[in-house]
């Protein structure tokens, strides 16, 4: 019984700290999360979704706000929280 915990312990040693999602660098693949502020909201969902991402919609027309926030890096398949309103006649006259 000794000797198996010994190399256990060996094993450890040698790994340290790693976890093995750190053995695994396919595995650590991140999404940088597009900015789709200010987009029509299916213009946002589409963008979002090319970059590999699921959406969670509140509201229709223009997007206002989104979680995380555009930059963040988030794991691929995460869920982006996108707010937005109604535009108004001088916002959609601008597009």
């Amino acid at each position: 019984m000794r000797g198996s915990n010994a190399s256990v312990l060996s094993e450890s040693a040698l790994l340290g700290d790693l976890s093995p999602a750190d053995l695994r660098p396919e595995d650590r693949t991140m999404a940088r999360v597009p900015d789709v502020v200010g987009l029509p909201v299916r213009t946002a969902a589409r963008r979002l979704h090319e970059a590999g991402l699921r959406v969670e919609l509140d509201g229709s027309g223009v997007v206002r706000k989104m979680v995380p926030e555009a930059g963040s890096m988030v794991s691929p398949g995460d869920t982006v929280r996108v707010a937005s309103v109604v535009a108004s006649a001088d916002e959609s006259e601008d597009d």
